[in-house]
């Protein structure tokens, strides 16, 4: 065997422990009740740097998450931020999930506009 190609398999092999621990979590976030998909959702990992938006059709990936268990939190403005807790994370299958968020209601408060007179100076 010639010895680029030791190096080559030496290297494949040392890194593929690598892939093999992670995972990929994938999903959809939509309206609870009316099931409508919910874009521009933001997803992410709690107490990790994952995270992401989801798509115009609802949709997120997250990929390279470590295997493990955690807690995923999704928001979106005027729906209620949700936890959904114990998302086992494994290799070799997706880990798919529906987020269903409920509609919220944002409460303004009163503006007052007052008009008056322009002076001269």
């Amino acid at each position: 065997m010639k010895p680029g190609y030791v190096t080559l398999l030496l290297l494949a092999l040392s890194s593929a422990p690598t892939f093999a621990q992670t995972g990929l979590i994938t999903g959809v976030a939509v309206d609870q009740s009316t099931q409508e998909p919910l874009p521009q959702a933001n997803v992410q990992i709690l107490g990790s740097p994952f995270g992401t938006s989801t798509n115009l059709e609802g949709k997120f990936v997250l990929a390279g998450v470590p295997v493990g268990v955690y807690q995923i939190r999704a928001s979106l403005i005027g729906y209620e931020p949700i936890v959904v807790n114990d998302i086992i994370v494994a290799t070799g299958r997706p880990t798919d999930l529906r987020l269903q968020l409920v509609q919220s209601a944002i409460g303004l408060e009163g503006v007052e506009v007052r008009a008056s007179y322009f002076q001269k100076s």
